[in-house]
């Protein structure tokens, strides 16, 4: 259960990472 959570850890970090850049790259002139 616990590898488990982290996998969804991980997952969950690289969607935001993914967003973030999407946001970041949209705000760019």
């Amino acid at each position: 259960m616990g590898s488990r959570f982290q996998g969804h850890n991980l997952v969950h970090s690289v969607v935001i990472a993914e967003a973030l850049d999407i946001l970041i790259g949209s705000n760019l002139p």
